[in-house]
Parts: C-alpha cells; structure tokens; sequence
C-alpha cells in the first residue's frame, strides 16, 4: 500500500498545475540567457544529482529518488541527453532494493573499457547513516542496460559524492567521505578494476564531501580540493602535490558554507568553478551560486546566481513538495564542462525534482554579484 502511495504522489509531482510547465526533460531558453529542463521524477523526493560526459558528446544523469530520504527502496535513477539533443530522456531505475535506502550516486565512465560506472551508498532503510556502505553498477551501452550492484567498499559509514579524477600516471582518485566520523578521505587505484588504496586526509575533521580539480595546466602537480562545513561556516580547502596521498591543513576560503554540497570543476581556461549555496545559514538551501577562480581559490572576483527563489509561470511559483510545500532548496550541485565551452550543471529543486542548466564562463562573468 505504501508503495501505491508513493506512485500515486510521483505521479502528482509530475503533473503540474495549468500554466506551469512539465517535468518533461525539455530543455528551455532562459531571459537571462542561460538554459534549462527539469527533469522527469520518477517517485515523490529526489536529490543528490551526477552528471557525466560521456565519448559520443551525450551526457549522462544519476539522481536518488523514492518516497523521502533513507526511506525504504529509495533507487538510484539514470536519464541521458543524446548529443545535440533538447530532451533528457525518461528516467529508469538502475539500483532498488527492498529493505534498503540507495543514495548519492556518482558517475565515472571509464574509457579505457569503454564502461560506464554508477557508484552509491547503501543504507538499511530508516537506520541511519552509522552501517553505509559503497555499492557499484556498471553498464557497457551508454546507460540503456545495467549489471546487478556489487558491495564494493563496505567501511561502516562510506559515502560517495564528487568527481573522480584522473591521476598524472594514468589512476584514478576517488574523493570519499565517513558521514558517521565525519572526515575526508582518497581512494586510489590504476583502473576501476584494480585494489583501491586509501589515504585519510589528515584532520579534515568535520570537513566531507571532497570535490577535487587539477590546476592549470592539465598535467599541473597541483590537485586542490574543496570540502563541504558540516559546522555551517566556510568552503575549506586542501591542496595536494603527490596526487592526493596527502594533503595541507584545509583552511577556511572566503566562501560560506551552509552544511550542503558543493561542487567544483577546472575550466578550459584555467578558471576553477565551484558551485554552492552562498550563506552560511544551515538552515537555508539558497541562493546558489556559481563562482570562478584564476588564483587556486584565493578570490573570488566572478560569481552569478543560478537559483534564489521558486521559478514561476503566469505568477505561480513551482514548489513544494509531499512533505514540506513550502520548501525551499537548490542544493547538491554537480557540474562539468564539455569541448565547446559549454558548462552543464545539475541541482535539487526543492527534492521535487532536478534542474539541469546549461551556461558558459561569459554568462558567470556577466553576473549579478
């Protein structure tokens, strides 16, 4: 019965009111010159976006959604954007399983096998995050088909979020966290196959969700991460130069930090890009903003709003959801930027749904702050 419930309220969510416009996939021109869709929620709550490029110039999206947060059979979903395409496709369901809550999904696609990765934290429904462990499916056809999920780490309270980077000797650095302990940590390996090695950042205390870049130029010794405050202070940052087995001290960069997640990405021109919710106030979840960096996260002297407030149509503001219809929240970014200069990022809106907006580096340039 419960399972009907979350259907019926799904499909609510996904049928708006007159005059306000679908959840339809449909990429949309902005005023302000930007562009955007909000994506098709399969089930009443969604959250935690991921978004990958992958080989044919498609992106591709992961997001977890069900009847609420840590809720019993909470999935992870996939939805694609062919190239050159203006609809994201209908999600699936890639990860279900009874008993459990399936969250914070991250892509990686492998090239040198031509795999695409969805790594995830599983949880016991309801239980907390004290027992979640990283899960992993995999599939070879662009995202059409998926493998069963493997247990893939299983250190008690184990969660995935941000981007994995290449390594200067051809690895990989997975950037991981422990919600329970509440630290930062790197997983390093040669390929997705290969034992993984890890390296605690040292006391990144407090300090999680580690999203990390490789300065200019590409083959620069210099990774530097960013971390998510879980006291709703500042964005911390680290930098590393034996490819992420150690780290300096985080310090406190200028930017607040409401305890939510953020996101970074190098830009072709040597710009660093972090998207994150501009206040400090761990109870607010906006404005987001996108902010650009020429001199490794010293300043700031670039930054725009992505989202302040409910977008509407005819006067009615799209918001709301089953649980709270006055929420407010554009959280959890992801973001990358492909060939062209283009610059495509995913949030939360309102756990209604996730927007995808697409700009470039002019548009944060002409911002409004």
């Amino acid at each position: 019965e419960m399972w009907i419930i979350v259907l019926i309220l799904a499909a609510a969510a996904a049928t708006r009111a007159p005059g306000q416009p679908p959840f339809d996939g449909v990429i949309r021109a902005a005023p302000d010159g930007s562009h955007y869709a909000f994506l098709s929620p399969p089930f009443v709550s969604n959250h935690a976006a991921t978004i990958e490029l992958l080989p044919d110039g498609s992106l591709a999206l992961a997001w977890f959604s069900g009847a609420a947060e840590e809720a019993d059979r909470c999935s992870i979903v996939f939805s694609r954007l062919p190239a050159g395409g203006s609809t994201w496709t209908k999600p699936i369901v890639i990860a279900l399983q009874d008993g459990y809550s399936n969250q914070n999904p991250l892509l990686f696609y492998d090239a040198l096998n031509r795999t695409l990765y969805c790594y995830y934290t599983r949880l016991k429904a309801n239980a907390g995050e004290d027992a979640a462990e990283i899960c992993v499916t995999a599939s070879s056809d662009g995202g059409s088909t998926w493998s069963p999920f493997q247990q893939w780490y299983q250190i008690p309270g184990a969660f995935t979020r941000n981007r994995i980077i290449p390594t200067r000797s051809g690895g990989l650095l997975f950037p991981v966290y422990n919600s329970t302990i509440s630290y930062s940590f790197m997983l390093i390996a040669n390929t997705p196959q290969t034992s993984w090695t890890r390296f605690d950042v040292a006391k990144s205390d407090n300090l999680v969700q580690p999203t990390v870049v490789r300065l200019t130029p590409a083959n620069n010794a210099t990774l530097l991460s960013f971390f998510r405050d879980r006291k709703s202070r500042h964005v911390y940052s680290a930098t590393s130069r034996d490819e992420g087995q150690t780290w300096t001290t985080p310090t406190a960069t200028v930017l607040p930090n409401n305890n939510a997640g953020i996101s970074a990405y190098q830009l072709h021109s040597g710009a660093t890009l972090l998207v994150f919710d501009n206040t400090d106030d761990s109870k607010q979840r906006t404005p987001l903003t996108v902010a650009l960096s020429y001199d490794a996260g010293a300043k700031w002297p670039h930054m725009r709003n992505l989202q302040v407030k409910d977008d509407t149509i005819d006067g009615d503001p799209i918001s709301g959801t089953a649980s709270a219809p006055n929420a407010v929240e554009f959280s959890y970014p992801t973001v990358l930027q492909d060939a062209t200069g283009k610059i495509h990022i995913a949030y939360t809106y309102d756990r209604l749904t996730i927007k995808y907006v697409q700009i470039d580096e002019s548009w944060i340039k002409a911002g409004n702050q």
